[in-house]
């Protein structure tokens, strides 16, 4: 196990433990659930915090991971719903944006490594280039046109 599993191991028993010494305790169940944002199953993530947003609905943190783990389990449109109709686009604006951005980026890319998977590099090096556009971290933005680099190389200048 690398360090990181290793501390989010160690994070999911932590919360588990602070779960069963104070049963109800939302934060627990809510810091729980964010640790599927980094690895295991999205889905455990957010039936976790679906029951911390029903014992704390005003919680608008709760609904931005819940989508979140919507969008790293490939469930798009319902990561959309509840970007749009559950989190206020001006009060909290930040977490739109954001949230907004991590969908539309991951739904283009993994379309496009569907269109590299099935001989398709034109439309592959298209939707790329769209996720690019939604990336506003630089570091990450540096990475995916680097990627968009080597893939147009590989495939010729299309």
């Amino acid at each position: 196990m690398e360090e990181s599993e290793d501390r989010v191991e160690e994070a999911r028993l932590a919360y588990r433990a602070a779960e069963a010494a104070f049963p109800g305790y939302v934060e627990a169940g809510a810091r729980l659930g964010t640790t599927y944002l980094y690895e295991g199953d999205p889905r455990e993530g957010i039936e976790l915090l679906r029951e911390a947003r029903r014992r704390a609905p005003a919680r608008a943190d709760l609904t931005y991971y819940a989508a979140l783990l919507f969008v790293r389990a490939e469930e798009f449109d319902r990561a959309e719903v509840l970007i749009r109709e559950r989190l206020d686009p001006v009060e909290h604006a930040e977490m739109v944006r954001q949230a907004t951005e991590t969908l539309e980026r991951t739904r283009l890319l993994t379309s496009a490594e569907r269109a590299f998977a099935d001989g398709d590099p034109e439309t592959g090096l298209e939707l790329l280039g769209q996720a690019i556009g939604w990336t506003t971290d630089p570091a990450l933005r540096r990475h995916l046109e680097a990627r968009y680099e080597a893939l147009r190389q590989a495939h010729g200048e299309l």
